[in-house]
């Protein structure tokens, strides 16, 4: 008899010194989708996140590396690995520590690495077991590579924070052996979701039935025809900081965010790009971070603590579309109490959405904010400072995964996107398109 949900998502020490638990249904659904393209040498939804920065010391090496023991304390979870849907996790003794270091802690200083920095070294990255951290000293860039089942973008600002304090005052030596204390318990347990019910089912069949009855969706136009894919490369749309007070300014005037006005953008930039007609709905879905449901001892926890939630717009003039983001997100999340139950079977659904290949190839858009990043992830810690960030999501399809935020005054808006499937001018263009529909429609005009 299979045991009851609670116990098997209950972090257990069976033998002694190893803690494990099934994935749950978020950790399922990433951890499914990036083992079957896997046999391609690339993991759907593996991330990295980027940041290159000005470090006064004098062994960046060193102090990297003494930090990455810290941050495995705080979020042991990073160190575990995953077989057959359930996560393993060993206590840590001296032995362990020092062949985990040499598995996940990767410097690039040799002479074949030559004048490589961190956007050269992404695309040649390859499948991981467990999260890893590339240091490359020359450019004093820091890179972690993780798979989406074990991070989200929020805790990945606070694990980022977190780094860069300890570069800037060290702590003491890591003393491993008590750090399942801080292991990450399943997103059911931190948010208290409740059991699904039969009803939960019907929910999820309707949701799924409408949004699949509303494609094809808006998209940017397929430029190269690959048969299989290449590597994920990414370009951005930065403002200035005057320009970003001005966004941000405007938008606030007619009841708005950023998020809204600059996905109405990008969304009808893509509508443009891809010569879609005017009844082409934009169908994608929305990533809900569910950390404020969490007890509070794991809101900054590193994990995957979010919901893949169906959107479905009627994409028409600017502001009409950023309304209906607005009463997207809005309306999601308050009535995300009430569908938390839906989340297990969603994500089931999306699962067998995903295994099963379109009919040609898809434009689908995701879109995805992280919102303004401080104070989850400050630039400055003492001498230590962060002077760019950016970040990657695995794209072995012919689809788009997009991404904004605010940090240290400055607006930006990333694209990742697969060689294989689009060129280069083509996402210069459709960026450039992007930022030309956000300054006229809100009555801007750029620097």
């Amino acid at each position: 008899m299979e045991a009851p949900q609670a116990d098997r998502l209950t972090w257990q020490e069976t033998p002694p010194g190893v803690f494990s638990r099934s994935v749950d249904a978020t950790e399922n659904l990433y951890y499914s989708a990036a083992e079957m393209t896997e046999p391609l040498g690339r993991q759907w939804a593996m991330l990295c996140f980027a940041m290159r920065i000005e470090y006064p010391g004098s062994d960046l090496v060193e102090a990297t590396r003494q930090a990455w023991k810290w941050i495995r304390y705080h979020n042991p979870m990073l160190a575990s690995t995953t077989k057959h849907r359930r996560r393993y996790y060993q206590v840590a003794n001296e032995l362990e520590v020092e062949s985990w270091l040499q598995e996940t802690f990767i410097v690039h200083d040799g002479p074949e690495n030559g004048d490589q920095d961190a956007k050269k070294l992404q695309p040649t990255l390859r499948s991981i077991k467990r999260a890893t951290l590339h240091l490359i000293p020359r450019t004093q860039e820091i890179l972690l590579q993780v798979t989406h089942d074990l991070i989200d973008g929020i805790s990945m600002q606070y694990l980022f924070d977190q780094l860069l304090s300890l570069l800037a005052a060290p702590p003491v030596k890591v003393l491993f052996g008590d750090e399942v204390k801080n292991l990450a318990p399943a997103l059911e347990t931190a948010a208290h979701i409740p059991p699904t019910e039969p009803v939960h089912l019907s929910q999820t069949q309707a949701m799924y039935g409408q949004w699949v009855a509303s494609m094809p969706t808006t998209g940017i136009a397929i430029t190269l025809a690959g048969s299989m894919p290449g590597n994920t490369l990414w370009q951005r749309m930065q403002l200035s900081e005057n320009d970003t007070a001005k966004v941000i300014a405007a938008a606030k005037q007619r009841g708005l965010t950023p998020t809204h006005v600059v996905q109405a953008a990008s969304i009808l930039a893509a509508k443009k790009h891809g010569g879609h007609s005017e009844q082409t709905n934009h169908v994608s879905f929305g990533l809900i971070s569910l950390r404020y449901l969490c007890d509070t001892p794991y809101r900054e926890t590193a994990a995957a603590y979010i919901a893949c939630m169906p959107m479905v717009l009627q994409p028409a003039s600017f502001i009409d579309t950023a309304h209906q983001l607005k009463d997207y997100y809005v309306g999601t999340k308050a009535n995300m109490k009430t569908q938390l139950p839906v989340l297990e079977p969603a994500a089931v659904t999306f699962l067998q959405l995903l295994s099963t290949p379109p009919p040609e190839p898809t434009n689908m858009m995701s879109v995805s904010s992280l919102g303004l990043f401080e104070p989850r992830l400050n630039s400055v810690h003492g001498a230590v400072r962060m002077t760019d960030f950016w970040m990657t999501f695995e794209m072995p399809t012919s689809g788009l995964s997009t991404f904004m935020w605010t940090r240290a005054g400055v607006l930006t808006w990333q694209v990742c996107y697969n060689e294989a499937y689009h060129q280069e001018e083509s996402i210069a263009r459709y960026l450039e398109m992007t930022e030309e529909i956000l300054f006229e429609s809100l009555g801007l005009k750029a620097e």
